[in-house]
This record gives structure tokens, C-alpha cells and sequence, in this order.
């Protein structure tokens, strides 16, 4: 049974991690670069539970017991490298036989933790890729966990990462072994990036309600949002404060007026959609979450836009109630789509890595603690009764060589019979997509921006065409200037053909 484990790193997730595990009971052995921090962090907060401070990440070794379980929470990059290769080399020194558990807990790039996994496992040393979710309250209170690393790292670990998690809308805790090396952080990874896209809806839809229904509609309409039965969840309850949230002192602005229009990113959002682009897996409504934050930082172009081209004024006609009953569709469904995107791209790079994730162990680890956590998710427990072979037979050709990798459309399209009826019959029904068209159209007429939103619309409107018949125009192009070829409907083979009409014919 583990009694003591380290925490190296005490910033804002750090230090709220180690409060954590020694509420539950654990010895706490904590480090940190700057001594100073780790004095301050004891007197805040040593009387929660049994601390001690280390000098030298030896000493971190020195006052662990056998099984060794030290938490790294530092920023990604070169200093998970540094730290981890000092305890390693230290470890092989002088602790013959001792179990020693590395748990990268911050948000590293998932490729670079595969690297870590493998060289550290040709020492002996277990490397665990954990994503953390819920800030610096899930980490004190209860995060979500994502797992990754192997079967011997999680039997060493399990029982503390169990403890500290939050619970799962059955009381479990909201953490398991997603599958080897990388797979944890490809799947916190690509949950930040649905976090992208549910926060620039959510900021997208209160943007037009305030400009059409005013500051006093705002908490009302984010009450409404909140207790909609196929809405709800931590980002509208959080946004059921900063609606109301004003400046102390004359007219009490709403601090929103007072935040300066620069959105960051810490790079999981860049990182799911260059993945995205890499694995050949399209992921809308997130990349248009990040553009959007990316246009944030082009201050100089959009004040030369807007000097330019003036928006036009507000222009929409519909009433508060036919407004909101037209967000409430557009963004039940929307949300959905988000997340189905997101676990779609999961699933893809579980088959090209190996990691054989089940999405629906993703989803219930997020039920609890995580920054997406929404009743919605409780849609994703429920497995379907028909099965692939069923829904698809005929739709995927057979392929030549069974053991061909699966494309990214086969994924889609097992992923996707692999969601609940519940989830499907609101991210396929015809009355919210057509909510959501309606959406769209007050957001123009109002002169109001929705990049993520209209990037969904387009997404859903794009795929319920079997056909989709720009390509042909595009491959047409294609071949007409660079010979590239295409291929037929009606006749196996790839053709070409001279396109060029020349002025003497």
C-alpha cells in the first residue's frame, strides 16, 4: 500500500495536487525549483496533511519508500526532460530494485511522451503520460484523469490516481488506463480542443444575445442555458457568473467590457489541429475555435478592416423567445458535434498508434471534475444494440489486403455506430440543424461574427450530402494544371484528360 508520494512542481496545478493527495491521507514529498516557493506553499498550507520538503531531486528519492510514485506538474517541453533524466540517473545510483513511477501530469506534446515512454522503459523506469483536467479546483477537489503508459505503470499507480480523482456519475472515479505510452495526453490533448469549441460557442451565442436582448436578457438567458435538459454543464454554469460579474464604483460596468479582446492558448490547441490535419481527420468547429483565438492577436489587420468596411448595424427581427428557442436547438446540437468530432479523432489516432482507446471510457472520465463536464455525457454510456457490420454492409468496399490499416472514413463511421441512439438523435436531428441554419442567418443579419458556429453548420450541412460536389470541380482543376488525374463513377482506372480549350480551336 503507497503511504508517500512527491509532487515536483507547485505551481498553480502543482501545489493544488498536493493539497489534494495529502487531504487523502498521503505523505507528501514536494519540490521546487525555487526553494522559496516550497517554504511559501508549507506555510499556506501545511497544516492540510503530512508535507515534506525536499532539497535536491535526490532528496525526492531519498525520502520515498520502495514504491516511488513522484507527480512532475511542470510546464512541457525541456524541463520534463531535465527532471526526469536527473531522477532517473539518480534512481540507478543507489536504488537497486526500487519501483520508481514517473506521472507526467502536465500538458505535453503527445508525441514527445511516446519518446519519453521508450527510453525511459529501457531503464526500467515506468513513464506515465497522465492528462489533468478541471484547473486548479478540480486538482484540489477532484480532477478527471486520462491514463497512459502500461498495464505494469497503472498497477503501481492506480490506487493513488483513484483517490484523488473526482467521481463519475455512478461514484466511480473519473480516471482509468486509456491505453499505452501516449494515449492519456492525445486524449487530454484533443479535450482541450473540444473545450476550444464549446467556449467559442457559448462566447459566440452571448455575444448576439447581448447585442439584441441587452445586459439584463444575459442572466436570465445563461439560467435558462444552464437547466435546458440537453444543455447544462460546468462552462454555462461559469458562464452564469461572468454575466453578472460587475466592476465595483461609478455605473458598475460588467467586467467583460473591462477585459482586453486577446484570447491565449498554451498550445493543445494548435497541437489537436495539427494532428487533426496530420491523421487526415476534419475537426471544424475546434480549428475554427482556434482560428478565432488566432484572429484575436491580428489587432493592427482588424482595426484596418474596420476602418475599411464598417460592420452593418443590427438588422434582426426575430423576438427574445423565438431567439433563444432557436440557441437552445443550434447549441444542443452543435455541442455534440464538437465532441463528436473530437472522439472521432480519437479513435483515428488510437488505430494508427495502437493505443485501442475506447471512446466511451474517454467520455466517462470527463463526467466528473473536467472543464466539459455536461449531463450530455451521459448519452455516451448507453452501447448500441445494432452493430457495425449491420449499418455499414455494403457502404465500405472490401479491401484487398485485410491487414491495411483502416481509413479515417471506416473510424468515422464505426465511431459514430458506436454512439448511443440518445447521442445520435440529437447531433442527426433535422429540426436543430435547421435551428441552427436559422441561428446563422441572426447572426448575419445582425453583423455579428460566428466563426465556430457557421464552421459547424457547414460541417453538418457538408455531410449530409453523400455527394459532395465541389470535389469534382477541384479535381477537374487538379488535373487540368498539374495532371494529376481522376477517377471515375462509372469506369474503374484513373484518367486524365486535356482541359485546356486553346483560342485557334
Amino acid at each position: 500500500m503507497v503511504s508517500h508520494v512527491a509532487v515536483i512542481g507547485l505551481g498553480v496545478m502543482g501545489g493544488a495536487l498536493a493539497r489534494n493527495l495529502a487531504r487523502k491521507g498521503y505523505h507528501v514529498v514536494i519540490y521546487n525549483r525555487t526553494h522559496s516557493k516550497a517554504e511559501n506553499f508549507l506555510r499556506h498550507y501545511g497544516h492540510e496533511g503530512k508535507f515534506t520538503r525536499a532539497s535536491t531531486l535526490n532528496d525526492v528519492l531519498c525520502k520515498l519508500p520502495t514504491t516511488k510514485i513522484v507527480f512532475l506538474m511542470l510546464s512541457a517541453g525541456k524541463a520534463i526532460d531535465i527532471v526526469s533524466d536527473e531522477l532517473v540517473a539518480e534512481a540507478h545510483k543507489r536504488l537497486e530494485g526500487d519501483q520508481l513511477s514517473i506521472i507526467d501530469g502536465g500538458n505535453s506534446f503527445y508525441k514527445d511522451t511516446m519518446e519519453r515512454c521508450k527510453r525511459y522503459d529501457e531503464k526500467g523506469v515506468e513513464f506515465i503520460g497522465l492528462g489533468v483536467s478541471g484547473g486548479k479546483e478540480g486538482a484540489l477537489l477532484g480532477p478527471s484523469l486520462m491514463f497512459g503508459g502500461s498495464e505494469r505503470g497503472w498497477e503501481w499507480t492506480h490506487e493513488v490516481l483513484e483517490k484523488i480523482a473526482a467521481k463519475d456519475f455512478h461514484g466511480k472515479p473519473c480516471v482509468t488506463r486509456l491505453g499505452p505510452n501516449a494515449a492519456g495526453h492525445f486524449v487530454k490533448m484533443v479535450h482541450n480542443g473540444i473545450e476550444y469549441a464549446i467556449m467559442g460557442m457559448i462566447a459566440e451565442i452571448f455575444n448576439l444575445l447581448r447585442a439584441t436582448i441587452g445586459d439584463r436578457g444575459l442572466g436570465i438567458s445563461s439560467d435558462s442555458l444552464l437547466e435546458h435538459p440537453d444543455l447544462g454543464g460546468f462552462l454555462l454554469e461559469l458562464m452564469r457568473h461572468v454575466v453578472r460579474k460587475r466592476e465595483l464604483g461609478s455605473g458598475h460596468p460588467l467586467v467583460l467590457d473591462k477585459i482586453k479582446d486577446i484570447a491565449g492558448h498554451k498550445g493543445t490547441g494548435l497541437w489537436t489541429c495539427q494532428s487533426a490535419l496530420e491523421l487526415g481527420c476534419p475537426i471544424p468547429s475546434i480549428q475554427a475555435a482556434f482560428e478565432e483565438r488566432a484572429m484575436s492577436a491580428q489587432y493592427a489587420v482588424r482595426s484596418v478592416y474596420s476602418d475599411a468596411m464598417k460592420p452593418s448595424g443590427l438588422k434582426t427581427t426575430v423576438s427574445a423567445e423565438g431567439l433563444m428557442n432557436r440557441v437552445y436547438g443550434a447549441l444542443s446540437l452543435a455541442i455534440r458535434q464538437a465532441f463528436s468530432q473530437g472522439l472521432i479523432l480519437i479513435r483515428v489516432a488510437s488505430k494508427k498508434y495502437e493505443w485501442d482507446i475506447d471512446v466511451q471510457q474517454c467520455t466517462r472520465v470527463w463526467e466528473g471534475g473536467c472543464i466539459i463536464r455536461m449531463p450530455l455525457l451521459r448519452e455516451f454510456e448507453t452501447r448500441p444494440k445494432e452493430t457495425l457490420d449491420k449499418k455499414t454492409k455494403g457502404l465500405i468496399p472490401a479491401k484487398e489486403d485485410p491487414d491495411e490499416p483502416p481509413t479515417a472514413d471506416e473510424i468515422t463511421r464505426e465511431v459514430w455506430w458506436a454512439f448511443s441512439p440518445e447521442f445520435r438523435k440529437i447531433a442527426f436531428d433535422k429540426k436543430r440543424h435547421h435551428q441552427l441554419q436559422e441561428l446563422i442567418h441572426t447572426f448575419v443579419d445582425a453583423g455579428i461574427p460566428c466563426h465556430v458556429l457557421s464552421s459547424t453548420l457547414n460541417y453538418v450541412t457538408q455531410m449530409c450530402h453523400e455527394r459532395m460536389e465541389t470535389i469534382p470541380y477541384i479535381q477537374a482543376m487538379r488535373d487540368g494544371f498539374g495532371g494529376h488525374g481522376f477517377e471515375r463513377i462509372d469506369l474503374d482506372g484513373r484518367y486524365n484528360l486535356e482541359w485546356t480549350i486553346h483560342a485557334e480551336e
